[in-house]
């Protein structure tokens, strides 16, 4: 091999690092808060709230950012609704019914807001009918 042969393969080696390089660069410039985003927006998998909702009230609100309304979410559920059931135990249905609609509640309200935070790159309070007028 020629002195213009070993020059010409260097040159495209040291160019192949360069793109890994600049892969490496962009893939951690991409990280923001220790999670990778998508295609550079902020992206919360729907499926992984909604399941987290469905096994402990409040869990897909925290996994998705709103950690004061999954602990508001978890308070309710468990000591309320818990405590409500000793007092009225006359009235168990009535406890019961409440205690499934704030479970339900709690899990669309985690796959309505991860959607939302992926249709709005990680706005929470999206309103399209708000108008800023200046």
């Amino acid at each position: 091999m020629g002195f213009w042969e070993e020059r010409e393969r260097k040159k495209k080696y040291a160019e192949t690092l360069r793109k890994q390089e600049a892969k490496r660069k962009e893939i951690r410039n991409k990280k923001k808060n220790g999670k990778l985003e998508r295609n550079g927006q902020y992206h919360k998998n729907v499926a992984i709230a909604t399941l987290l909702s469905f096994f402990i009230v409040g869990l897909g609100q925290m996994y998705n950012g709103q950690i004061l309304k999954g602990a508001i979410f978890f308070t309710i559920y468990y000591m309320v609704i818990f405590n409500l059931m000793f007092i009225v135990l006359q009235q168990l249905w009535l406890t019961l019914i409440i205690f499934l609609l704030i479970w339900i509640y709690n899990i669309y309200d985690a796959y309505k807001n991860a959607k939302n935070i992926n249709t709005h790159n990680g706005n929470y309070f999206y309103n399209e009918n708000l108008k800023i007028s200046g």
